[in-house]
């Protein structure tokens, strides 16, 4: 703002806070806003987001945990001494899926990852219901098995991770500082719903 020859700064600055706050167009806080600000600590222009993401971290967990057990009951359903190959396959589909995640998310428009992935894990969650579905019992049950826990371990690392990366790219430190532990106790939540 150019200032004029003469003039007041402290009526220039009062001017400034005006057009500023007008510009913002605050309203005061409602009363879910002022009380859940009060119970959790962020700011109340914070709640809105904070509830929309803890709930979206609430919801990520509770599909996890209804996952987590299946997958682990279907690597039982291999046989014993072929556990340890679920994690190596863990390991080997993680090295080889990761640099082409990262090749194919790097142009993509932030908001698009998130809900790209959750379609994607919808598809293959049908995938694998129709391969359960027609899969004869025995040696094939036991393949489909084998994909669906190894699968699950990595796409699960992959939802995770990705959920707080997004996380961490849609707020500042300081917003940082005060909303994680918010979303991180949805995300409990989340868990004790699928356990």
């Amino acid at each position: 703002m150019a200032r004029s020859k003469g003039s007041d700064p402290e009526s220039e600055q009062d001017d400034e806070n005006a057009t500023f706050l007008s510009m913002a167009n605050l309203q005061p806080p409602s009363q879910f806003e002022a009380l859940a600000s009060r119970l959790t600590g962020v700011e109340p222009s914070d709640v809105a987001g904070v509830t929309l993401v803890s709930a979206a971290g609430c919801a990520l967990m509770t599909g996890y945990y209804l996952i987590q057990p299946l997958s682990d009951q279907l690597a039982l359903h291999v046989g014993i001494e072929l556990t340890p190959l679920i994690s190596v396959g863990r390991l080997i589909l993680i090295a080889l899926i990761n640099p082409v995640y990262a090749a194919t998310i790097k142009g993509m428009a932030v908001e698009r990852i998130i809900p790209l992935l959750y379609r994607l894990l919808a598809a293959t969650l049908i995938v694998f219901v129709f391969a359960f579905a027609i899969a004869p019992r025995g040696r094939a049950d036991q393949m489909v098995s084998f994909a669906f826990a190894v699968w699950s371990g990595v796409f699960s690392l992959f939802m995770i991770s990705t959920f707080w990366a997004r996380m961490a790219h849609l707020h500042t430190r300081d917003e940082a500082k005060r909303v994680f532990g918010v979303v991180a106790a949805g995300s409990e939540g989340g868990q004790l719903v699928g356990s």
